[in-house]
């Protein structure tokens, strides 16, 4: 996966500090899941699986005829569904507030992505959208 040790480790550590729940028995020979551990391992796998899931099915609605299909409010599943290539358009909406801070738009890109830009739409309000398409 291209992570350190270590920072998996660091990682893991706040996840069980914020959580409030121990996942890894460690001892000098050898790690082993406790059992909130397993759950949350299992847990994490199935909500994989259902990702991958949501992709096949988004997948699928493409294939049928009729109108576009649109994801609002979800760039994780957003993210999810980029390397399946299954969005055409991203619309990107700029509210006009500095915070300083926040999550990236779209995690986990592993390849760039070229856009080219579609239209963009001022609001009154002083937000901003901005169209964009694969190229």
């Amino acid at each position: 996966m291209g992570i350190s040790k270590s920072v998996v480790s660091e990682r893991l550590t706040e996840l069980e500090r914020v959580l409030g729940a121990k996942f890894i028995q460690r001892t000098t020979r050898r790690l082993s899941l406790t059992q909130d551990g397993g759950a949350f391992y299992g847990r994490a796998r199935q909500i994989l699986r259902d990702v991958d899931s949501a992709a096949a099915e988004v997948a699928k609605l493409k294939q049928q005829p009729g109108k576009d299909l649109v994801i609002l409010g979800s760039a994780k599943l957003a993210s999810s569904l980029l390397p399946a290539g299954l969005i055409d358009e991203y619309r990107v909406i700029i509210s006009p507030i500095l915070l300083g801070k926040g999550n990236p738009l779209f995690g986990g890109i592993k390849e760039k992505i070229d856009l080219k830009l579609g239209k963009t739409k001022l609001l009154s309000s002083g937000v901003s959208i901005i169209y964009y398409q694969k190229v």
